[in-house]
C-alpha cells in the first residue's frame, strides 16, 4: 500500500502541475490574443484553486492513515476464516485491526481456545496463527493474540 499511496500522491501533484500549466497557458493567450486582462488573473486564480483542491483531497487520504484506518473488511474477514477454520479454536470473538503506517498493519485477536491446550500448546498456536496471519497480508507487522 505504501508504493501504491506514494505512487498515487505523485501522479496527482504532477497531474495537478500539468493542469495548472494549461490553465496558465489559457490565461496568458487570453490575455495576449484575446485582448482580455483579467483572464491573467482569473487563471493564477484558478490554479490557486486547483493546488487547494488536490491538498485537500491528499490531506483526507493521509488523515486516514494517520488516525489509524482499519484493515479493508476482506483482509479481516480472511483472517477471521483462517481462524475460525483452526481446530484447535472454539471460537473467535474478535478481530481488530489498525494501519500504523501505509505499509503496517497491527492485528489483535481475541480467541476462545479449545479447553485441551496446554499454555505451551497456546503460545505454539499463535507463533503459527502470527506466521499464517501474516501470509494473508504481509502488512499485518503486528499480531496480538488475547484468550477470551
Amino acid at each position: 500500500m505504501e508504493v501504491y499511496f506514494w505512487a498515487f500522491a505523485v501522479l496527482l501533484d504532477d497531474g495537478a502541475a500539468l493542469a495548472g500549466l494549461a490553465i496558465a497557458a489559457m490565461g496568458v493567450a487570453g490575455s495576449t490574443y484575446l485582448h482580455l486582462p483579467w483572464a491573467d488573473g482569473a487563471a493564477s486564480a484558478a490554479i490557486g484553486v486547483l493546488l487547494v483542491l488536490v491538498a485537500i483531497f491528499l490531506a483526507s487520504e493521509t488523515r486516514s492513515l494517520l488516525t489509524g484506518e482499519s484493515a479493508s473488511p476482506r483482509v479481516v474477514e480472511d483472517v477471521r476464516a483462517m481462524l475460525a477454520a483452526d481446530l484447535r479454536i472454539d471460537s473467535v470473538a474478535g478481530v481488530l485491526s489498525m494501519h500504523l503506517g501505509p505499509s503496517e498493519i497491527l492485528l489483535g485477536v481475541t480467541l476462545d481456545f479449545c479447553d485441551t491446550l496446554t499454555a505451551v500448546d497456546i503460545e505454539t498456536v499463535g507463533d503459527d496463527f502470527a506466521v499464517a496471519i501474516r501470509e494473508i497480508d504481509p502488512r499485518i507487522t503486528r499480531v496480538f493474540v488475547r484468550s477470551g
